[in-house]
């Protein structure tokens, strides 16, 4: 049976398109923000087969330290071409703080074996977060940020040339907060004309000041920077402070993309077409509040007025969940991806805010799009095609993410685009833990970005052993982002839903992580029939009481399907329309006060769009 993408709740941007189909919101999932959830299942390990035979896999490394990230994924594999691969990540074995936390790297050299595990800093230097890259003489570049026991923290760069077996360190330049706190949390990339330029962002961590982002450029493969601790234009007033981790960076040749992806500002990206010296900003998703001070309240007028708000409450806000990805393909066209999110701030007096756990869905922009439009490109697996995401148990929390998130993407010389993510899995469960499994799915467009391929689920018996898929927790996904025949793909494995770093009350296990090469033929066999439309849906009045007037693309000559669905994924009403031009009319005083969805489905489109009754 053909698979099916499914929108876990019906949460939707007026600017928001898909292609997907709506399912029922299971009665067990409740409806409420947290601030932290906590899960109080899951204390024992797993139960797993001892004996078994691997597949495709490559085991880079075991060990226990099990969080890759807070938030987006940084850049962590390679690929230089004619087999020569690099891959890095974040390693630690001491369960009693990890005071061996450092930086894992392995590589491979003309489609040979993996070389063994090397802790890149050497002993006795605990570092956090590291990011990979690679200059184009074959030198492997790793950046992390180190004293993690006491300010300040330093950026430590870290550089491997070809065929060496040792690394040599540095540190980027630091003068604004040389004895408070430093930097914390890099993101790396290469590019420049001779593929020797570096481009780093980073946040500072001096708690008497807000938390911003900085950029650095090394233009001779970082011995040395012109360029430090730049707060970049565009990114000076955009947010109070910036998230740990809610950052990506990319660059191709003198074209460099930085995405910003915090759930309480705009989805913002910026784009340098000159290596870094001037930038230019896009608006991939307008926050309706700009500059919002925890705790400071804001009323339902606040946020409809920028049609990019709906949610299981009046106050709840649709933004990115912190995961976002960026990504250049040949043309120098930048894309943007990111997990969805509704947040919230009802309580005003507990200096928090709150988000909602049962969110789903990975958002899509490219520079075509403009300003605050995006489309949904994938959303959690109907396996059963009941139109019913079934659950059981209780679905880990990795820091509040979405329940499709942590996307990293790729492209090829053919211009092919791939975007792979971290989704929940329907119909997969651990006994032990009273827990859901999750496992990480690839989709692809073969057009640049106007259709997507159904989502190809790598935890598959043809790539992993089959008597370990329904043991198998697959996070923290990383591409590389040169495609050839092969997406190069690294994450990390183990046989337990959720973090022991994260959740304390779960037992420390070994975690794998892995390395695998899947064959891009296996993606690339056509897209969705479905196209996404830009336009969406306008209503007004908007909120109304009464009558309101729908107008959508124009369907003349066309069949198609107008529904209205509440905000538990009731069908409250349908019609067929048939050459009906691009408005309808409709009387909704009979309806209950709320928030609604509106859909138009026709042949090979659906438009979506948003009222609220009062």
């Amino acid at each position: 049976m053909k698979k099916k993408q499914l929108l876990f709740i019906l949460g939707l941007s007026s600017v928001m398109t898909y292609a997907q189909k709506r399912f029922i919101l299971p009665q067990n999932i409740a409806e409420k923000p947290k601030i932290n959830e906590q899960i109080s299942s899951a204390h024992l390990a797993p139960s797993v087969p001892l004996n078994h035979n691997r597949s495709l896999e490559e085991i880079l490394c075991i060990q226990k330290y099990d969080l890759q990230t807070y938030n987006s994924m940084p850049n962590r594999v390679v690929n230089y071409g004619n087999g020569n691969i690099s891959a890095g990540w974040m390693t630690g074995n001491d369960e009693n703080g990890y005071p061996d936390r450092g930086t894992g790297c392995s590589n491979k050299k003309n489609s040979g074996a993996w070389s063994n595990f090397q802790r890149v800093e050497g002993d006795g230097i605990r570092s956090g977060f590291p990011s990979f890259t690679g200059l184009s003489d074959g030198t492997d570049v790793a950046i992390t940020h180190q004293n993690t026991n006491s300010p300040p923290y330093n950026l430590r760069l870290m550089k491997r040339t070809t065929n060496a077996t040792s690394w040599t360190s540095s540190f980027l330049p630091i003068s604004k907060f040389p004895s408070n706190s430093g930097y914390v949390w890099p993101v790396i990339t290469s590019g420049g004309a001779d593929g020797k330029s570096l481009h780093v962002i980073a946040v500072n961590n001096d708690p008497t000041t807000a938390r911003q982002l900085h950029y650095f450029r090394s233009q001779d493969g970082g011995n040395t920077w012109d360029i430090s601790e730049k707060v970049l234009s565009g990114l000076d007033t955009s947010w109070l402070t910036v998230g740990a981790q809610t950052y990506n960076i990319d660059a191709r040749g003198n074209t460099v993309a930085i995405g910003v992806f915090d759930s309480w500002g705009d989805v913002t990206i910026l784009k340098s077409t000159d290596n870094g010296n001037t930038w230019n900003k896009y608006i991939a998703l307008d926050f309706p509040l700009d500059n919002y001070i925890t705790d400071s309240g804001y009323e339902q007028k606040d946020i409809l007025s920028k049609h990019d708000t709906i949610g299981t409450q009046p106050l709840a806000i649709f933004t990115s969940d912190g995961c976002g990805n960026v990504h250049i393909d040949k043309n120098g066209k930048v894309h943007a991806f990111f997990g969805n999110a509704f947040v919230i701030d009802e309580n005003l007096s507990n200096s928090s805010t709150e988000y909602f756990t049962n969110v789903s869905g990975i958002s899509y922009w490219n520079e075509s799009f403009g300003k605050d439009s995006i489309q949904l490109i994938a959303d959690l697996i109907d396996e059963d095609g009941d139109g019913i995401f079934t659950t059981n148990g209780t679905i880990p929390n990795y820091f509040g993410h979405a329940l499709t998130s942590f996307p990293t993407s790729g492209s090829d010389n053919q211009g092919n685009l791939f975007m792979c993510y971290t989704s929940v899995a329907d119909g997969f469960y651990s006994d032990d833990q009273d827990a859901m499994y999750r496992h990480i799915y690839i989709i692809s467009s073969k057009d640049g970005g106007k259709t997507w391929s159904n989502p190809y689920d790598v935890i598959n018996k043809d790539l992993v052993d089959n008597d370990l898929l329904k043991y198998m927790e697959a996070v923290y996904p990383s591409i590389a982002r040169n495609v050839d025949d092969k997406i190069h793909l690294v994450y990390q494995q183990d046989y337990a839903p959720d973090a022991s770093v994260i959740n304390t009350q779960i037992a420390v296990t070994d975690n794998n992580i892995v390395y695998l090469g899947i064959n891009t033929s296996l993606l690339l066999v056509g897209n969705k029939e479905i196209e996404l439309s830009k336009t969406p849906l306008s209503v007004s009045p908007n909120p109304t009481n009464n009558l309101m007037n729908i107008q959508y693309e124009s369907i003349e000559n066309e069949q198609s399907i107008l529904r209205i669905n509440d905000l538990n994924g009731k069908l409250i009403y349908q019609e067929k329309l048939i050459n009906n031009g691009n408005s309808k009319i409709i009387d909704i005083h009979s309806l209950n006060n709320g928030i609604y969805s509106v859909q138009l489905i026709t042949t090979n489109k659906m438009q979506v769009g948003k009222f609220v009754k009062m």
